[in-house]
């Protein structure tokens, strides 16, 4: 008897985002619950509605969650205190813990960041933060053996006058010795900007996610998580409440299958 063939499918990458943000986007500007009850009258035979199913948030990537930060929260008010950095690792940093794994190296720089925070702030709210490991490419590294590994990501500002404690502890998180970062070849290696550029957050968003192993790299404290979470499961809970409200009007949810996602997103013309 002939063996069934296995079906394998296609995994998704743990960098894709963009079917997830098409998601959130067509029930946030395209999902307009009361047009489709006042349209039941005098359409009583077609009580169907078609719907995408948006995902709980167990089952949304680390890469989608940032992701959501960047198109929906990023540039609200209460997050503008966010800003853009890029940071350097010091060569000698580099070369102590060039075979650890994008994983370890960055529960090393974690470790050694909140180190720094703890001894300057004590029992103080830390600032949130996210970021991204990434190692420059080949064709731009001065030493081809050297992958020249820094760090593209976000931190809360307070004040200057705190934000400058911040900044130095930073620093001091990926070189050897405390005053590793004072040596003029490492004058420019924490690069800060008040705002992101002209593309927005979510052209940061796009600049951070281009490593192949950015998931791996990719770091958010606990506090900003919490934020991203309390404002997707409220958006979650909306959405749950509508579907119920229609099933109670007497609808039928046709739920839509994901290869129809992934085409309208790939046609919304939006970077991945």
């Amino acid at each position: 008897m002939r063996k069934k063939q296995k079906i394998y499918k296609k995994k998704q990458s743990q960098r894709a985002y963009k079917g997830f943000i098409f998601l959130v986007n067509w029930y946030k500007n395209k999902f307009d619950v009361i047009s489709h009850i006042s349209n039941i009258y005098g359409n009583e035979d077609k009580k169907e509605v078609s719907v995408y199913r948006l995902p709980l948030w167990r089952d949304i990537t680390f890469v989608q969650k940032l992701a959501y930060f960047f198109y929906f929260m990023a540039e609200t008010k209460p997050f503008t205190s966010l800003k853009p950095f890029t940071l350097n690792l010091s060569k000698s940093f580099r070369d102590k813990y060039k075979k650890l794994t994008y994983k370890k190296l960055k529960a090393v720089i974690i470790k050694k960041i909140y180190g720094n925070l703890d001894y300057l702030f004590k029992s103080s709210p830390k600032p949130m933060m996210s970021f991204i490991l990434e190692n420059k490419a080949k064709d731009k590294r001065k030493d081809i053996n050297d992958k020249e590994t820094h760090v593209h990501g976000i931190r809360e500002v307070f004040d200057e006058n705190v934000d400058y404690k911040v900044r130095t502890a930073l620093k001091t998180s990926v070189c050897n010795g405390k005053k590793e970062y004072k040596e003029p070849e490492y004058r420019n290696m924490l690069q800060i900007k008040d705002k992101y550029s002209k593309y927005g957050a979510k052209g940061w968003l796009w600049y951070l996610n281009k490593g192949a192993c950015c998931n791996n790299g990719l770091y958010i404290s606990q506090p900003l998580l919490e934020k991203i979470r309390n404002d997707y499961e409220q958006l979650y809970k909306e959405y749950k409440e509508n579907i119920k409200l229609l099933k109670e009007k007497g609808f039928k949810i046709k739920y839509e299958k994901s290869e129809r996602i992934t085409q309208s997103a790939n046609a919304s013309n939006q970077p991945s």
